[in-house]
C-alpha cells in the first residue's frame, strides 16, 4: 500500500488544479439576497403610493447615477447627490440594519410625507420574504411575511407580526453551520448586524482599510466593533479559524487587554516615583537620590540612618516639660478653684431665679410650664454646701436685709449711697405689698446680688483661663522648636519609605507588564504554528484572491494573503515588491471582498452568504481602467457560476458601466440624475436637501 500523500504534495496538487467557479451542492443560490425594494409615500405599499421600486436579481446589479444628466451644461455634478448611498442604506435597512439613512434624508422625507414606508422582497435560503419597515416616526412596527411578495393584499392598518421570525431566518441563514461565534475581544456573539457592515461598506469610509466598514459621517447605528473583533469576523466567516485557534485568540485578547491597561498606567506610577524622589531630595538639601536597587543606595541608607539617629539623639524634651509643669501647676490649681466658685455661684443664682418664678406663678394661681432646672434635693444639698463654705468674699447664705438687721460687719461695710441692693430695699420699703409679694421682692433683690457675684466670678475665670491658654501656646511653641530635629528625622524616614514603596510598586508593575508581553509572545508563536498547520485552507483562499487581483490589475501582479500570528488577515498586492498606493489599497479590499464572496460557494467551510454591496468605489481614487474591470470581472463570474448566478453583487457608480453592461438586466432602472427632480432616487427633490451621494 502506498503511503498517504504529504501535506506539501496535497497542496501542490491543489495549486496545479485550475480554479473552479462552479458552486458546491447546496451553494448554487445566495443564502441571502434582495429581489425588490421600494419606497412608498404612505401606507399601503401599493402602486398608487409608490415613489420608487427597484427590481434586482442574482449576479451583477449596477445602480448608475449619470454625471452628465439631462442638463450637462448647467449641472456637471448630476451623478452626485442623486441617492446612490441612500439606496444602499435602504437595502441595508431592509436587511435589518437599524438606521434607514442620515438624519437629513429622513427629516426631508418626513416633511414631504406623513407616513412613508420601505417594503421589499428578500430571499433567504431560497424562500421569499415580504418585509415592511416604517420610515415615519409614528411608532409603527416592522413586519415580515414568509412566502409573500409586493403583490400581497395589504390590510388597512400596518401589520405587526413576523419580523422576529424574519430576523431569526437571517441569523440562521448566515450562521447556521457556524458552531463557535464568540468574538474574543468583546466576548459578544457574532450576529447578522455585526456581519452586514463588512458585506456593505460605507461609501463615507472611502475603502480606507480592509476592516474599515463604517464611518461616523454616515450616522450608522451598527454595533461598534474593535479592530481585533472585525479581523476575527473575517476568519470565522471564511472558515480560516479552528477551535484551538479561537481559544488561543481569546487568551491573547485577555492578555492584550491586561498588557495595554498596565502600559497605560505605567506613566502615572513613574510620575509618583519621580515626585517621591524629588521630595526626598529637597528635605536632604538637594542630594541626588539613586534607585533603591543601585549600589549607591546602600551608602545613602547608611548615611540617612546616621543622620536620623543624630537628629533623634539631639532632642531632649524632659527639662522643658518639667519646667512647663512647674509653671502651669499653680495656675491650673487657681483655675480649678475659681471655676468651682463660679459654678457654685451660678447654680446658687439659678436656684433663686427659678424659685422666684415658682412663687410668682403660685401668686397668680398658675402652674409653671416646666419643672425647675435644679431639683429640690440638689438645691438643698447645694445650699448646705454654700453655707458650709463660710463667709468667703462675695458670698453669704443670708439675705442682705437680714444681715443688716443682725448688724453683720461685712454687710455694713458696703456703701449704702451707691449700692443697688440698698436702693432696692428702699423701694421695697415704700411699696405697699402683701407678705408674699414682699418675700418675692426681697428674693429679686437677692437675685440681683447673686447675679453680680456670678458675673464677677466669670470675669475672673475668663482672665485666668486666658493666662492658661497663653502659657500652653508658649509651651507648645517651645516644645515644637526643641522637637524639630525629631520631626526632621520622621520626615526623612517617611519620604524614604514612600520612595522605596513607590519604586517597588513600579518594579512590580513592570514585571507584570513583561509577563503579559511574554505570554502574548508565547500565544503569538502558538497561533503562528496553528496558522502554518492549516495553511492549505489559507492558500486555497489566496488562489481566489490572486485571481481577482490579476483580473483587476493585470497578469503581472500577484495577490498574497498572510495571517500574521494567527490574527487578522493581511492581503497584499505584489508587483516587484509590495505596493501601497491609494488606488492599489482600494483594489486590495475590492479583490478581497470578491474572493470572499466566491469562497462562499466554492468552499464548504466558508459561511459567506454570497451577498455583497460596493458603494461608489470609483470615488476612492480608483483608476478608471481598474474600475471598469470590476464590472466585467463580476459579469464573467456570474456566467461561470451557472445558469443562475450563485451570488448577488450590487455596485453604485457615477462612472458609466461598460457598453455591453449598460443595459438591462445588469443596470438597474431608472438611471439616477440629480439635475432633475424626477431623476433623483425617489423621483422628488426633498426641499432642496440633497440626498447623500
Amino acid at each position: 500500500m502506498n503511503p498517504p500523500p504529504s501535506h506539501t504534495e496535497l497542496q501542490l496538487t491543489q495549486e496545479e488544479r485550475p480554479l473552479s467557479f462552479t458552486p458546491l451542492p447546496g451553494r448554487d443560490e445566495p443564502s441571502i439576497w434582495v429581489s425588490k425594494i421600494g419606497v412608498f409615500n404612505d401606507w399601503k405599499p401599493v402602486e398608487d403610493n409608490k415613489l420608487r421600486v427597484f427590481t434586482l436579481h442574482r449576479g451583477l446589479n449596477i445602480l448608475w447615477a449619470n454625471p452628465e444628466g439631462a442638463n450637462p451644461e448647467e449641472n456637471r455634478l448630476s451623478g452626485h447627490g442623486a441617492g446612490k448611498s441612500t439606496f444602499c442604506r435602504l437595502v441595508r435597512h431592509l436587511l435589518n440594519e437599524d438606521s434607514a439613512g442620515t438624519t437629513t434624508f429622513l427629516e426631508g422625507l418626513r416633511r414631504h410625507f406623513d407616513n412613508p414606508w420601505l417594503a421589499g422582497e428578500v430571499f433567504i435560503c431560497g424562500e421569499r420574504w415580504l418585509v415592511g419597515r416604517p420610515l415615519s416616526d409614528h411608532g409603527h412596527h416592522s413586519f415580515a411575511f414568509k412566502g409573500e411578495s409586493l403583490d400581497f393584499d395589504f390590510p388597512e392598518k400596518p401589520p405587526r407580526q413576523g419580523f422576529k421570525d424574519y430576523q431569526g431566518a437571517l441569523e440562521s441563514a448566515a450562521f447556521g453551520n457556524l458552531s463557535e461565534k464568540r468574538l474574543p475581544d468583546s466576548q459578544k456573539e457574532l450576529d447578522w448586524q455585526r456581519l452586514l457592515p463588512w458585506l456593505s461598506r460605507d461609501q463615507e469610509a472611502h475603502y480606507s482599510g480592509l476592516l474599515e466598514w463604517r464611518h461616523k459621517d454616515s450616522e450608522h447605528k451598527s454595533p461598534v466593533l474593535s479592530h481585533d473583533d472585525r479581523g476575527h469576523i473575517l476568519r470565522l466567516v471564511l472558515g480560516l479559524l479552528n477551535s484551538q485557534e479561537r481559544e488561543l485568540l481569546e487568551k491573547y485578547a485577555r492578555e492584550s487587554e491586561h498588557h495595554e491597561r498596565k502600559v497605560r498606567e505605567r506613566p502615572r506610577k513613574e510620575s509618583i516615583v519621580q515626585n517621591d524622589r524629588e521630595r526626598l531630595s529637597v528635605i536632604l538639601g538637594g542630594v541626588e537620590i539613586p534607585n533603591p536597587d543601585e549600589a549607591e543606595a546602600d551608602l545613602l541608607k547608611q548615611s540617612l540612618d546616621q543622620q536620623v539617629k543624630a537628629l533623634r539623639e539631639s532632642v531632649d524634651l524632659a527639662p522643658a516639660k518639667k519646667r512647663h509643669e512647674e509653671e502651669m501647676s499653680p495656675l491650673i490649681k487657681e483655675l480649678d478653684n475659681v471655676r468651682a466658685s463660679w459654678a457654685f455661684a451660678d447654680d446658687w443664682a439659678t436656684d433663686l431665679e427659678e424659685l422666684i418664678e415658682k412663687k410668682e406663678a403660685e401668686l397668680k394661681g398658675e402652674t409653671l410650664p416646666k419643672p425647675l432646672a435644679i431639683e429640690p434635693r440638689r438645691r438643698d444639698g447645694m445650699n448646705r454646701m454654700m453655707k458650709g463654705l463660710g463667709p468667703f468674699p462675695g458670698y453669704c447664705s443670708h439675705y442682705m436685709t437680714d444681715a443688716w438687721r443682725a448688724n453683720c460687719r461685712i454687710a455694713h461695710e458696703r456703701p449704702a449711697d451707691a449700692d443697688e441692693v440698698v436702693e432696692a430695699v428702699k423701694q421695697i420699703a415704700v411699696s405697699p405689698k402683701g407678705p408674699k409679694e414682699d418675700e418675692i421682692a426681697r428674693d429679686k433683690v437677692e437675685l440681683a446680688r447673686r447675679t453680680k457675684i456670678v458675673a464677677d466670678r466669670k470675669s475672673v475665670l475668663d482672665t485666668i483661663q486666658s493666662k492658661v491658654n497663653s502659657l500652653r501656646a508658649l509651651h507648645a511653641t517651645e516644645l515644637a522648636r526643641i522637637n524639630y530635629p525629631n520631626q526632621q528625622a520622621g520626615q526623612i524616614e517617611t519620604h524614604l519609605h514612600s520612595f522605596k514603596q513607590s519604586y517597588a510598586d513600579l518594579n512590580k508593575w513592570n514585571v507584570e507588564i513583561d509577563a503579559h508581553h511574554e505570554e502574548k509572545q508565547k500565544l503569538t508563536a502558538g497561533l503562528q504554528k496553528l496558522s502554518e498547520q492549516h495553511d492549505s485552507a489559507v492558500r486555497g483562499f489566496q488562489r481566489l484572491y490572486d485571481h481577482f487581483a490579476k483580473q483587476l490589475l493585470g497578469r503581472k501582479v500577484a495577490g498574497e494573503v498572510e495571517i500574521k500570528a494567527g490574527k487578522t488577515i493581511h492581503p497584499e498586492i505584489v508587483f516587484g515588491g509590495k505596493r501601497e498606493s491609494a488606488a492599489l489599497k482600494v483594489t486590495k479590499w475590492l479583490a478581497f471582498d470578491l474572493a470572499a464572496m466566491v469562497f462562499g460557494f466554492t468552499n464548504r467551510d466558508c459561511q459567506h452568504p454570497r451577498f455583497l454591496i460596493h458603494d461608489s468605489p470609483r470615488e476612492s481614487d480608483l483608476a478608471r481602467s481598474i474600475y471598469s474591470a470590476i464590472f466585467t470581472t463580476v459579469h464573467e463570474l456570474a456566467l461561470l457560476s451557472g445558469p443562475e448566478p450563485s451570488f448577488q453583487y450590487i455596485i453604485t457608480t457615477t462612472e458609466a458601466p461598460p457598453g455591453h453592461l449598460n443595459q438591462l438586466p445588469w443596470r438597474l432602472e431608472p438611471v439616477l440624475d440629480s439635475s432633475t427632480d424626477t431623476g433623483r432616487l425617489l423621483g422628488i427633490n426633498l426641499e432642496n436637501i440633497d440626498l447623500i451621494s
